[in-house]
């Protein structure tokens, strides 16, 4: 599957390319088309309804006198194909397909839904780790001087930590580590500067996979421990 925003990158060059073209003996429309057909089966699918709306778009006219006011409703009637291809992926495309509470922490999800709609990305990593930390120390029964990685290791160190998660040492110490690295290296990211980076949604959305997993986790080996708030 594509990512979302190259997808519509794609479809706009193609279209782009689409308005310099002026008769299907170029060989340039044939290259064009191809290529417009491949992405936008690769995208939505080779059964989707536009994908047959594009293939059947007619280019040829019964009249050569016909041909160039022919060809320009061609044009149009694609362009419009690929316009509605670009609103089915932009707008049609929720959030809830990339993440929701049945694949992410319910508690994690409704805390991030709202940034996540508005794709406020940085926002989402930092609350994200945020969130992380704070159930960790509600749940642990911990007050507010605990933090960052002193904070992981009291809740996840193998043998001192109140909620050690994995069965065996080798185990126990991973997830010691992943807890140590996520407050530590993210939340001291994410909590104190606004990033700027070229991926910043893919960033993001790990985050918020590597904040869930904790917290599910936590819920699967400890949840009848946890200090009720």
């Amino acid at each position: 599957m594509v990512d979302t925003d190259r997808a519509i990158q794609l479809i706009q060059e193609r279209q782009r390319e689409l308005q310099a073209l002026t008769s299907v003996s170029d060989a340039r429309w044939h290259t064009w088309r191809q290529t417009t057909e491949s992405i936008l089966r690769r995208v939505l699918g080779d059964d989707h309804r536009l994908v047959s709306d594009f293939v059947d778009v007619n280019w040829t006219p019964y009249y050569s006198e016909d041909y160039p006011r022919y060809f320009q409703g061609a044009v149009r009637q694609s362009n419009g194909i690929l316009d509605a291809a670009i609103f089915e992926i932009q707008e049609l495309t929720a959030p809830a397909e990339v993440a929701s509470d049945t694949a992410i922490d319910p508690d994690l999800w409704q805390h991030v839904a709202h940034l996540i709609e508005q794709e406020q990305w940085s926002q989402v990593a930092s609350q994200t780790c945020i969130f992380v930390e704070d159930k960790m120390r509600q749940w642990a029964g911990l007050g507010p001087e605990a933090h960052s990685a002193d904070l992981a290791t009291k809740v996840l160190h193998p043998e001192t930590g109140k909620f050690p998660l994995g069965v065996t040492r080798p185990e126990q110490d991973g997830w010691h580590q992943l807890g140590r690295g996520f407050v530590s290296a993210v939340r001291n990211v994410d909590g104190h500067r606004i990033q700027q980076r070229d991926d910043l949604k893919r960033y993001a959305l790990g985050v918020v996979g590597t904040g869930s997993l904790l917290l599910t986790q936590l819920r699967f080996q400890h949840q009848n421990s946890f200090v009720k708030p």
